[in-house]
């Protein structure tokens, strides 16, 4: 009996014991489940402590930055080795492409308009001397006159022998009828002056009715000579011009020539008067350009409206750029800045044009030229800090829809300062025609540009 009492005195604590293990596990696993959930919410508040940082830095830090792609290059050519010009319409008194290199040379390109409702005449005969002296008077002392042939051209010369100082003379002359209608007059000549001795005066004079236009004294290569003798003659009756040769010196030869002599005048015909200066300008560069700065420094003689035009090779006309309207012998300068794709794609032409009542001379001293074109080896992006505080720039990405490429930097970029990341190499280029996104990130944000490269 006493067994049985202990028997069932222990089956009661084995019961108590499994009541007591439960118990203690039940409450492991509930603490467990706390600290987990608490574990959570600690670090969600962590996260939620971390992106209020960082938004208040955000906005607390004055980053700042401007980001410019650039995939050009600038030429500074002469413009003698790209350009070149034509007159359509208008008469070419002086230069040539290379006189607009520099500016205050003194080397110019000098064009008149060109007069409708008027006739233009040569009034002079003969003046090539194919003739020989057939229209023209000759006198000498010391010395004769004959035609000689140069090259293949016939020349008027004068030979003179001066001994102890005896004169050396001698004029060649034309007479003509100038019409009482005449609107301008042009004299042009070429001569050529050779001296050898002990020479102590020589020179050279040109008259029109007794009127001297131009001297020149000494010996010279070909000259060329354009004189505007309006003034100097006498309308409706009969004109001459003259040609005086002057020397002396001990046992001193000398030799003038004289050729293509012109005298061009135009008179009017009763038609309506209208002067017209069209001028071309065609600007060739191997690469299609992405910009094109031109710059004129010009003069005309008169007030006048001057229009200028750029070709538009994608409509194959002439589009109007701008213009300007003009003080008299007063010099200005043209700026173009030619940006438009369908002005560039082949080269770029420029158009002066002016239309005047009146006669006008246009003058250009210079054309400068700065040019930009697509530099595929080149591109670069710059990033210039224009914040308030230091940045740190991570890394630049280039992105398109084919590739991701990412360019470390990892350097601090104080305010104001500027670093270049290049993007490309003589290796690795952009391809044409393609958009691009361009990322830099920094600790605080990203920034980014998009652009399309040039086909």
């Amino acid at each position: 009996m006493y067994i049985t009492y202990l028997l069932y005195h222990l089956r009661v604590m084995k019961k108590g014991q499994a009541s007591v293990v439960g118990g203690i596990f039940a409450i492991t696993i509930v603490l467990i489940l706390f600290l987990t959930i608490t574990y959570a919410q600690l670090k969600y508040i962590e996260l939620l402590r971390e992106v209020y940082n960082k938004s208040k830095i955000m906005n607390t830090i004055n980053e700042k930055l401007t980001i410019t792609l650039n995939y050009s290059a600038i030429v500074l050519p002469r413009t003698s080795t790209v350009t070149t010009f034509n007159v359509l319409e208008g008469n070419l008194i002086q230069g040539t492409v290379y006189s607009l290199d520099r500016a205050y040379d003194g080397d110019y390109v000098i064009v008149d308009t060109q007069t409708y409702g008027v006739i233009t005449e040569d009034l002079i005969k003969n003046g090539e001397f194919d003739d020989d002296f057939n229209y023209w008077s000759t006198y000498a002392v010391g010395g004769s006159w004959r035609v000689v042939r140069i090259d293949t051209n016939n020349v008027a010369e004068f030979e003179g022998y001066s001994n102890f100082s005896t004169l050396v003379y001698g004029t060649l002359s034309q007479s003509f009828t100038v019409s009482s209608s005449i609107a301008s007059a042009t004299l042009k000549f070429k001569f050529y002056v050779s001296i050898s001795g002990y020479s102590f005066y020589y020179r050279f004079d040109v008259y029109v009715n007794d009127r001297r236009v131009y001297t020149y004294y000494g010996s010279t290569n070909w000259r060329s000579v354009t004189l505007n003798v309006y003034n100097y003659l006498e309308p409706g009756t009969t004109n001459t011009i003259r040609f005086v040769i002057y020397g002396y010196g001990l046992w001193s030869t000398y030799i003038t020539r004289i050729d293509s002599v012109q005298l061009l005048v135009q008179e009017v015909t009763g038609e309506s008067l209208q002067n017209v200066l069209n001028m071309d300008f065609d600007i060739a560069y191997p690469t299609p350009l992405l910009n094109c700065n031109a710059t004129f420094l010009v003069e005309c003689n008169s007030s006048i409206r001057m229009l200028v035009y750029v070709y538009n090779h994608r409509n194959n006309v002439w589009d109007y750029f701008k213009d300007y309207f003009t003080e008299p012998d007063t010099w200005f300068w043209i700026i173009l800045n030619i940006t438009k794709r369908e002005y560039l794609s082949n080269g770029v032409r420029i158009k002066l044009y002016i239309s005047s009542p009146s006669p006008v001379r246009l003058t250009i001293d210079y054309l400068g030229l700065e040019l930009a074109y697509y530099n595929k080896t080149g591109v670069f992006v710059s990033i210039k800090n224009t914040g308030s505080t230091t940045a740190y720039i991570i890394s630049v990405w280039l992105i398109n829809s084919t590739k991701h490429i990412r360019f470390f930097v990892g350097k601090y970029l104080g305010v104001n300062n500027l670093i270049k990341v290049y993007l490309t190499n003589s290796t690795f280029f952009l391809t044409p025609g393609c958009t691009y996104e361009v990322r830099v990130w920094t600790k605080v944000r990203s920034y980014e540009v998009i652009f399309q490269t040039p086909t």
